[in-house]
Formats: structure tokens, sequence, C-alpha cells
């Protein structure tokens, strides 16, 4: 129940809030979160249906420090989630170039001619199926996730400037696929992804709600 209640303390909004402070004045200092004015009177307005400086000084210190421990309380959770958000990034991302072609027969003549030194961006350009063949077959910069697993795979198992000397099938085709380069994945901060893992766990609340309804 307090991390309910504090994940929607950390999102809300305290427009009209009417407290002697500023709204936007700290107050108090969760962790490496602040405290405002503002966000304390949305509280005590909640829990307690006044504004704090219609509450005694003895009520009004014990409020705040509730709700200074469920900000705690949240930021703990929040971190949780952030860091098996991490866990299941990536670790690596590539750039790939591929040659998609509509059989296996046709692209086992272009793998047969890569042997033979002919150039991946030349065949690309001449066979590919999609519009990457402007671009040599260039797609840029992948990682595991968004792609067909076996299109992941494969690019999983090939070093800069190795190509698959076996098609690849996919619900798109048949590839031919060429590392060029890969990189550490980049994890975004936890203040980049903050709203949207708090989003994630009051839907995961609510769903476990109804479950147990």
């Amino acid at each position: 129940m307090l991390a309910t209640l504090a994940m929607g303390f950390t999102l809300i909004t305290t427009a009209g809030c009417s407290s002697k402070a500023p709204e936007d004045a700290v107050i108090a200092q969760a962790g490496d979160r602040e405290i405002t004015a503002g966000l304390f009177a949305a509280y005590t307005q909640q829990v307690a249906r006044a504004k704090p400086e219609q509450l005694d000084a003895a009520y009004r210190a014990r409020l705040l420090q509730q709700l200074v421990q469920l900000t705690n309380a949240a930021e703990a959770e929040l971190q949780q989630a952030y860091d098996a958000f991490v866990k299941g990034q990536p670790a690596a991302e590539f750039h790939v170039a591929h040659i998609l072609l509509p059989t296996e027969t046709i692209a086992l003549g272009v793998i047969r001619r890569l042997d033979e030194g002919a150039s991946f961006a030349a065949l690309a350009k001449a066979e590919s199926a999609d519009d990457s063949r402007a671009r040599g077959g260039d797609l840029g910069w992948v990682y595991p996730g968004p792609l067909p697993i076996a299109f992941t795979d494969a690019v999983a198992a090939l070093k800069p400037g190795e190509y698959t000397h076996q098609p690849v099938k996919t619900p798109y085709g048949w590839h031919v696929i060429r590392v060029l380069e890969t990189r550490p994945a980049a994890v975004p901060p936890l203040a980049s992804v903050r709203a949207q893992l708090a989003v994630n766990l009051q839907q995961q609340r609510y769903e476990a709600f109804l479950k147990g309804s």
C-alpha cells in the first residue's frame, strides 16, 4: 500500500495548491528527490483533507515525515525496476548491412558471388528487394529485440567484416547479412525512463488488483 501511494505522489501535480510557501519551494529531501511545498499540500489535502497551514505543527511535521518515507519507498521501487530494465537491455549494438532476396536459391547465388570477391554494397544495390539497396544494403545500427530472432541470432554470430555463409530466413524473405561494426549498447539513464517505469509499475499493480478481485 505504501509503495502504491508513493508512486502516485512522485507523479502528482500540484496546480491550485495554496500553501504559504511557493509551490515550487523545496521543504524536504527524500534521497535525491525534492519534496516541494506544492507536493506536500497535495498530500495533506488527500490524507487530512486540509491545507498544511490548517494543521497543527506536530501533525504537519508527522505528515511531512510520512511523505518523505513514501517517496523513499517509491525511489527504491523505481530503482529496482530500472535495474531490471537495464539487465534486459542488449549488451551490444550492431551496424549491419543486408541483401534481401525472394528465394533461398537466389540468396545462395549471391553468397557464392561474395565468396568470389564481389562487393557486398554493389550486390545489394543490384539485387536487394528492399529500399536499403539504395544505401548498399546498409541498415544502420540495430540491436536485438525489434528484429526477427533468426536475423539477430545471425548478426550476433558475426564479427565485423563477416557475412552469413548461409541465407537467413525471416518473414520478409531470405537475407544475406554483413556486420560492419559493433559497439556497446547505450543504456538510457534513469531520469529519461523514470516516468515510463512509473506508469509500468502502476499498470502492473492495477492488473494484479483485477486478478485478485
